[in-house]
C-alpha cells in the first residue's frame, strides 16, 4: 500500500507510525503516534497530527483512528463551502455526508436534495474540494453531465476545467483505505 503525494514523486508506504507524512488540506503534515490509555482520537497541534490510539494498538486500528478523523474533519470544513453555494445556485442541499468511494468524488441525489462525498477529499486542495462541491450541486439543477450541465459549472465556477484537472492528476488511492 502506498500513498501518491501531489508533492512527492515517489510512492511513501504508508505504517501509520510517528515521522510519516500524510495529507490534509493539500499540504503534507507530519503524524506522531501517541499510545495511551483513554479514547482514541485524531488532532492537530502546531501542524503535526497527533494520533492518539490506545497501547500496543495494531495497523488496523491506527487506520481506522486515521480515517475518521479525516471524515470528522471533511464534515466539519464541507458546511463552509456548500452554504454560499447554495446562496449563489438557488438551491437547498438537505444532507451531506462522508464516506469512503473507490471511483467517485462525490455522488448527488437531487430528488433527496443529498450530497455525499469522498473522504479523500480532505487530503486534497481547498480548490478541488470546491470544485467537487459546486460539481454536485450543480447536479440539482441539472442531473446528467449533459451541455446544460457543463454550461452551469461554467458559469457557477468558471475554472472548472482547471480544477478537474488538478484533481484528475492525482486519482483516488483507495489503497490507502483498504489493504
Amino acid at each position: 500500500m502506498s500513498i501518491d503525494y501531489p508533492d512527492i514523486s515517489a510512492k511513501v508506504p504508508c505504517k501509520y507510525i510517528t515521522g510519516e507524512q500524510h495529507m490534509l488540506w493539500g499540504k503534507q503534515i507530519s503524524l506522531h503516534v501517541l499510545e495511551k490509555k483513554g479514547p482514541t482520537a485524531g488532532r492537530l497541534a502546531h501542524g503535526t497530527l497527533i494520533l492518539q490510539v490506545h497501547s500496543g494498538s495494531s495497523y488496523e486500528d491506527r487506520k481506522k483512528v486515521l480515517f475518521q478523523w479525516y471524515k470528522k474533519m471533511l464534515m466539519m470544513a464541507l458546511p463552509g463551502y456548500v452554504s454560499p453555494w447554495e446562496k449563489v445556485m438557488n438551491v437547498q442541499v438537505d444532507k451531506v455526508s462522508v464516506r469512503q468511494m473507490r471511483t467517485q468524488w462525490g455522488s448527488c441525489t437531487p430528488t433527496q436534495k443529498s450530497i455525499r462525498f469522498n473522504i479523500e477529499l480532505a487530503r486534497r486542495s481547498p480548490s478541488v474540494i470546491e470544485y467537487i462541491v459546486v460539481h454536485e450541486m450543480v447536479h440539482l439543477l441539472e442531473p446528467s453531465h449533459n451541455h446544460r450541465f457543463k454550461s452551469l459549472m461554467t458559469q457557477y465556477l468558471p475554472s472548472w476545467k482547471q480544477r478537474e484537472l488538478e484533481l484528475n492528476r492525482h486519482p483516488i488511492p483507495y489503497e490507502f483505505w483498504e489493504q
